[in-house]
This record gives structure tokens, sequence and C-alpha cells, in this order.
């Protein structure tokens, strides 16, 4: 690449990109998911693979979350209609140890997420397991 302007190709050294797919009309479709991960899929040659050739580093695609969804599993927890116009959704990695530790590790970071939550005043309407495929992960 030659120098034009105030861009200059030697500050080009890094490895990160970001691609940006979206229907004009801005209408979600599943046609736009799969042109997202195709895109992914392309930029392996960025050296985002671990060894196993199957694990990546965690880049993903960003969507709207499905409201209907997560409304259907609010009411259907028992936790009654959900009050506000949205829901927001928070991927929370628990400690797996066994036994007390790992019932107080648990407790603390559930307390923690709750005052943070709070102190923005939102409310932390429950907690769900989230189903896990253990066969797609890499090695």
């Amino acid at each position: 690449m030659r120098r034009a302007g105030l861009y200059d190709p030697r500050f080009e050294h890094d490895a990160c990109g970001i691609g940006f797919v979206a229907d004009a009309g801005g209408r979600a479709s599943r046609e736009i998911v799969d042109a997202a991960l195709a895109a992914l899929n392309r930029v392996r040659h960025r050296g985002a693979v671990a060894a196993d050739a199957r694990s990546g580093d965690g880049a993903g695609i960003l969507l709207p979350l499905p409201q209907a969804f997560y409304r259907d599993l609010v009411t259907r927890a028992g936790l009654g209609a959900p009050t506000a116009a949205r829901i927001g959704v928070a991927t929370v990695f628990l400690s797996n140890l066994a036994g007390d530790e790992g019932d107080g590790e648990r407790r603390g970071v559930r307390h923690a997420l709750k005052d943070a939550c709070q102190a923005e005043q939102l409310e932390v309407t429950g907690w769900r397991h989230v189903p896990v495929e253990s066969n797609a992960l890499g090695d």
C-alpha cells in the first residue's frame, strides 16, 4: 500500500478487523446471519484458530436479543410477565467448584451482579443454566 494523504501504511501492524453485514431495509433475516458467519469464517488467516483447528478466539457476531424468546423463558420460569419494555441478558461464568467453596463463590458473584444492576436501576429477575453442546468445543 502506498502513502496517501494522512494515511501511512507503516502504522498498519495489528491483526484486527471488523466486518459489517446488514439489510439496507433494517429487516432481520436468517440470510443476514448466514452472511455474517460466512464473513467471520473468511478471516481465519488472522491466526484466530487454536492448534486443534476447531477452537476460535471468541470472535463472533452481534445480534439483537430476541425479546419474545426471553419473555417466554421468564414467564415459563414462573417469574411473572416481564414489566420492562426490554429485557437484558448477561452471560455470567460461575465457579464449577463443588461443595461449600464453590457455593460461596457462586453466591458472591450473584450478589455482586445484583448490586451492580441495582446501582443502574435494573432488576435481576432470574438465573438460567444455558444448554451447552460440549462436543462442539475444541480440545
